[in-house]
């Protein structure tokens, strides 16, 4: 099942055991920190993503 469906079935409040509901969570949170954080832009970083700004700082 892809992120977004499961996600779509999260927000849709469908009745899921614990177990899934948790499952679905950490999904959600491997995507923010492991995909969308280090690509997203921040207007604190001169508009550089996390991993570009981290390149040159070194």
């Amino acid at each position: 099942m892809s992120l977004g469906v499961q996600i779509r079935l999260w927000w849709a409040g469908l009745s899921l055991s614990v177990s899934a509901q948790l499952s679905r969570l950490q999904a959600i949170g491997r995507y923010i920190d492991g995909f969308y954080n280090p690509v997203r832009r921040h207007s604190t970083l001169d508009y550089a993503s996390p991993a570009q700004f981290e390149r040159l700082v070194e």
